[in-house]
């Protein structure tokens, strides 16, 4: 199945991903990337749809809440209490330490 939402791992307004089956990112991006890249998924999928928060998981708490809070990510500042954006983030659950598949399993379920 080809993904053809239109995604984005970065702050709008941010340049699109094309069209995708599997898709890898690698590389130096903001610390607000994958929140971005979920809003943007979520935001492509009505609540309706019943569709499952999506995970992002973490090694260390820690080193992501300092890299947000060092980044200071002018647009969630201003849009994560807003409406629609505020309904998208209750929707993302950030899971710490590196879970093992039984545990993302249950957690999904």
């Amino acid at each position: 199945m080809v993904h053809t939402a239109r995604l984005s791992f970065l702050s709008p307004p941010a340049p699109q991903l094309p069209s995708f089956q599997t898709l890898l990112i690698q590389g130096d991006y903001p610390a607000s990337s994958p929140i971005h890249l979920c809003l943007s998924h979520l935001s492509s999928n009505p609540r309706g749809s019943k569709s499952r928060p999506i995970l992002i998981t973490t090694n260390s708490k820690s080193k992501l809440t300092k890299s947000l809070v060092d980044l200071n990510d002018g647009w969630l500042a201003t849009n994560a209490g807003r409406g629609m954006t505020a309904d998208l983030l209750s929707r993302i659950q950030i899971l710490c330490a590196q879970p093992r598949t039984s545990a993302i399993q249950k957690v999904a379920s």
